[in-house]
């Protein structure tokens, strides 16, 4: 999987600022859950990245806060973990917005690899 570059993590962080960060407060501008269409936000209060000076790219990136501790790695399915049939995401960058957007939830990659284990 492709890392992220230094502008596509400052989009990252702009973008979980705008409306994930700990202590927000609703504004016009704001996600909806898709199930029941009710704000939704993930109170993220650290952004922990890894950056590898070799290619220049975030090759890790973690989101810590009330209690939501969750890491995206481009190694992360290196090993042990299988990458699922139907994951559709080739960089860093893609997979992270399309969690924060709430377009792809860690408990479908959970659910896959549980699945290809048994």
């Amino acid at each position: 999987m492709q890392g992220m570059s230094l502008e596509q993590f400052s989009q990252v962080v702009e973008f979980v600022q705008e409306y994930h960060k700990f202590g927000y407060t609703p504004s016009e501008k704001r996600l909806k859950k898709k199930s029941d269409n009710t704000d939704w936000n993930m109170l993220i209060k650290y952004v922990d990245s890894c950056y590898d000076s070799r290619d220049k790219t975030i090759w890790s990136i973690s989101f810590r806060g009330m209690g939501n501790d969750l890491s995206f790695r481009t190694n992360h399915f290196a090993g042990l973990n299988s990458r699922p049939k139907h994951f559709i995401f080739e960089s860093l960058f893609d997979w992270v917005m399309a969690f924060l957007k709430g377009e792809w939830s860690h408990h479908q990659i959970l659910k896959e690899c549980q699945s290809t284990k048994q």
